[in-house]
């Protein structure tokens, strides 16, 4: 089906009024995860980014349709069962300045709580993810080619270098990051840039600073989770590395806050990329809740060390974004596999 058809259905099936499939449905919560909210999308497309006029329409959604409430209340809530109108509750990972400079004004604005999850070594400090560092490499290259696993790849047009960044984003992160630094140095040197450059504040890829998060905390509008300390994606890691990163970023949100950490989710997120050993250092630490990326539905099975989310990008049109927030899209996909 085209996507303009897509469109034209995704709007016929909200006429029917979300109130109205959300009872079909069932599901009495739904987290939303954004990563970055900039006023201006990248010229070279990333998933990560979310425009803020599209990010306000969304937010103001939710707060017409849903009881938006902090990450923390969610454990109280659903054992205390369905009352009143479904639940939702808005998530950014990692910890990007922009989710001050251009997400926090709108929520704000709308009064409206929300939980960033840090990735603690990266606050306050001019670096920033490694995947942040190649796309800019190659939003800035004025290379033709690449080598790459002994190929050689041309990277002429944008879709090549969307197509080659997803690539490469695949095969890294199987690895933990000790050996993915000296093989993104090798490509990215050949795209003009250097890894140890610093990154701007107010760039795309610019990290929280302390003032940023403190005048957030203050608000009391924002809560704050870990992210682990280097973003490493904790099955690549033997458990003893994985409690290291998990307890060094508890212990950092813990400092900042002044209070116990308790929140936490996965970097990357899927099933693969968290193993039993996680959840039970998680659930070592205190842990109460924590997020995966899996986009199913939350229902009283699901546990609270593996609750699931819907992550949003740039371009979800405002008719997918209703159907995918009351579980309607979910709901189908599932309706179709089992036939």
């Amino acid at each position: 089906m085209n996507l303009p058809l897509k469109r034209l259905l995704y709007k016929m099936i909200s006429a029917l009024g979300s109130s109205y499939i959300q009872k079909k449905i069932r599901s009495d919560l739904t987290i939303v995860m954004y990563h970055s909210v900039v006023e201006k999308l990248p010229q070279l497309y990333d998933w990560c980014y979310v425009d803020a006029e599209s990010f306000r329409r969304q937010v103001s959604y939710l707060k017409n349709n849903f009881e938006v409430i902090p990450l923390s209340r969610v454990p109280g809530r659903l054992r205390s069962g369905r009352t009143g109108r479904p639940l939702a509750v808005i998530t950014f990972d990692d910890g990007y300045q922009n989710n001050f400079d251009v997400a926090f004004p709108i929520l704000r604005e709308e009064g409206l709580p929300a939980t960033i999850f840090l990735t603690t070594g990266l606050i306050n400090t001019d670096d920033t993810l490694w995947v942040c560092r190649l796309h800019e490499a190659f939003s800035n290259t004025e290379a033709r080619e690449v080598r790459w696993e002994g190929k050689i790849f041309p990277i002429g047009g944008q879709d090549e270098k969307v197509e080659l960044i997803a690539q490469m984003k695949n095969k890294f992160k199987t690895m933990p990051i000790a050996e993915i630094r000296p093989l993104l140095k090798a490509v990215v040197h050949q795209l003009g840039y250097d890894l140890s450059q610093p990154v701007a504040h107010d760039s795309l890829y610019g990290m929280l600073d302390f003032q940023s998060i403190n005048v957030m905390r203050r608000s009391g509008l924002i809560d704050f989770g870990a992210h682990t300390m280097a973003h490493e994606i904790l099955s690549c890691l033997p458990p003893e590395e994985q409690e290291k990163e998990i307890k060094g970023s508890l212990n950092t949100v813990s400092e900042i806050t002044g209070k116990k950490c308790t929140l936490f989710a996965y970097p990357n997120g899927a099933g693969e990329d968290y193993n039993d050993e996680t959840i039970e250092i998680l659930r070592q630490c205190g842990i109460e809740v924590s997020l995966t990326t899996i986009e199913e539905m939350i229902d009283g099975d699901t546990p609270l060390l593996e609750l699931r989310r819907y992550s949003i990008g740039p371009g979800m049109d405002m008719g997918y974004f209703k159907l995918l927030v009351i579980h309607f899209i979910t709901w189908f996909k599932g309706l179709k596999l089992s036939h």
